[in-house]
């Protein structure tokens, strides 16, 4: 899930005493509340007459029980119950023979229709034995697998039990004008001089090379879209390649971030709260999520958002990776890159995180 809008921190809601009713508190969304009364996430969709991504307000009061419910101490039947459906580890699942998209999606949590899109599915398709699916709606980070598996837009289709293999992405050698680049910063900022090095600093550097010019950056997405045709990379999206030209066409420079040395240490602190888990998320292991790490951690910070990518050792190739977005309906991380009002910019650069390398947690703030 990118984290792709804000919200401000609140104090918690009351709670209601009529039966069979939650009041959404601060951090709650509809998985959380499907897991904590054990009933279907369609069933409070359809209870409450609620659409897919449609927001949730604090305070808000969800129907979590028919008016024939089951017991709440009866645990809601699930597919892995039935013997054909069992959960995998990390956020992929390999189809098993039987397996259908319906089921699937229940074993996760999702409706069919929504687990369809984040694996950029379209409603005729029919998973078959082999197919690498992700598991978990993941608008919150992009990851491109080096490691001979290649999980783009969401579906991998294995070719004799074995992943296509996507080489390396190579940047080439193109020239770098004035009118494209930015002025170059370096370890100090506005607020501070930064601990972050230099690979973390190169981050910060091909942001503001984006930002400086975004009509100029199309150059570097062009070469990387035709590298992976050339080296049957897996394949990218052209519709949406085309929609991300458009929109840096239209955008004249956006402000040149300096780097933060507060905001640095919330990426630093998020990094190093996921690295033991093995897992890839934006909520911290205490809750947290983006907007309260980077305004504890920068008490004057207004705002703060956060984008995480993975999986490349080209930091030119993890910009575009968020950048063209694909496979995320709402474009969040390059909503996230491309935000007018951000002032400062802290990338830490994690390492290897469970099965992801070459992490890396991107925050911003005002």
């Amino acid at each position: 899930m990118v984290v792709c809008c804000t919200m401000h921190l609140q104090a918690q809601c009351p709670n209601t005493p009529k039966p069979g009713i939650h009041v959404i508190q601060y951090g709650d969304d509809l998985y959380k509340i499907a897991n904590l009364y054990q009933i279907g996430l369609q069933d409070i969709m359809t209870w409450n007459q609620l659409g897919y991504n449609q927001p949730l307000m604090l305070c808000q009061e969800l129907i979590v029980r028919s008016s024939t419910p089951k017991s709440f101490n009866q645990p809601a039947e699930t597919f892995s119950s039935r013997g054909l459906y069992t959960k995998q580890s990390g956020k992929k699942h390999e189809v098993q023979t039987g397996q259908s998209m319906a089921g699937i999606a229940e074993l996760y949590g999702y409706s069919e229709s929504r687990f369809r899109e984040f694996n950029a599915m379209n409603d005729n398709y029919q998973p078959q034995s082999g197919d690498i699916l992700l598991s978990s709606d993941c608008t919150c980070d992009r990851i491109s697998y080096t490691d001979g598996i290649t999980d783009y837009a969401g579906l991998v289709k294995k070719t004799n039990n074995k992943a296509p293999y996507n080489p390396p992405y190579t940047e080439p050698n193109l020239p770098r004008t004035n009118s494209t680049n930015p002025p170059r910063t370096n370890s100090g900022s506005s607020d501070g001089a930064t601990s972050m090095n230099n690979q973390e600093m190169e981050m910060v550097n091909e942001i503001n090379l984006l930002r400086g010019n975004p009509s100029g950056y199309i150059q570097y997405v062009d070469a990387y879209v035709d590298e992976q045709r050339k080296t049957g990379g897996f394949p990218v999206d052209q519709a949406v390649v085309n929609e991300l030209k458009s929109e840096l066409r239209q955008l004249g420079p956006l402000s040149i971030l300096s780097p933060s040395q507060c905001i640095y240490e919330a990426a630093k602190a998020h990094g190093i709260d996921q690295k033991p888990t093995g897992d890839v998320n934006h909520q911290g292991r205490d809750g947290s999520w983006p907007w309260d790490r980077v305004r504890k951690a920068c008490p004057n910070m207004q705002d703060g958002n956060e984008n995480l990518v993975a999986g490349t050792s080209s930091i030119r190739t993890a910009v575009i990776l968020l950048l063209i977005d694909e496979g995320i309906p709402t474009r969040g991380h390059r909503k996230t890159l491309l935000k007018p009002a951000w002032k400062y910019v802290g990338c830490y650069n994690v390492g290897t995180v469970g099965s992801f390398p070459h992490y890396w947690v991107q925050n911003f703030g005002y």
